[in-house]
Formats: structure tokens, C-alpha cells, sequence
């Protein structure tokens, strides 16, 4: 999966994220593309309202892996789900763009 925004009028950046695999537990089968699809949507939300300084230093990132810690929900619908892993994905890319974890 591949959420790939148009270029960014502001900076003339595009920034591609490359997702290899989404692994989902305890939820329905059929949830799952409803999860998938709030995910992308939302990933595209924030990389197109992010700054373009942060725009610029992910453009230039390379990454053999990253794994996120899970996250555990109970009772939430599954768009909720789908965009609450695109906000820790996008909140763990910026951290580490600043220098954290």
C-alpha cells in the first residue's frame, strides 16, 4: 500500500509512504478494508497539512523498517481505528525526524 499525495505547491515536494504490511487483531474480517481505507485517507490528511520544512525532511528519509508499538482500542469503530494507526505512524516519523525514538 502506498499513499502518495500530489506534490506540494509550497515546497514542490512529493512524499511517498510505503506501507508493506497492516496487521489487524481482534477485529472482523470485513472491517479490515473499512480500517485500511480511514487509514489512507487520513495519512493523506496529515502529510498534506504538515509543514514544509517537515515535508522537505521527510522527502529525504530512507527507512529499511519501522514498527510501531501496537495499539489497542476497545470498542471503536473501524474508520476511528484506521485513523488513529495513521496518526501514530505520522506522529512516530515526525518524532524521529526531531530527533526522538
Amino acid at each position: 500500500m502506498s499513499a502518495r499525495p500530489p506534490v506540494d505547491d509550497r515546497t514542490g515536494v512529493t512524499v511517498d509512504i510505503v506501507i508493506d504490511e497492516i496487521v489487524l487483531r481482534g477485529i472482523p474480517a470485513e472491517h479490515g478494508p473499512v480500517v485500511v481505507e480511514a487509514f489512507r485517507q487520513r495519512l493523506g490528511e496529515l502529510v498534506s497539512a504538515a509543514n514544509a520544512d517537515a515535508l522537505v525532511a521527510l522527502r529525504d528519509r530512507a527507512e529499511a523498517s519501522r514498527r510501531l508499538e501496537p495499539i489497542a482500542v476497545d470498542g471503536v469503530e473501524a474508520s476511528r481505528l484506521g485513523r488513529s494507526v495513521a496518526e501514530s505512524l505520522w506522529g512516530a516519523m515526525v518524532l524521529a525526524e526531531r530527533g526522538g525514538p
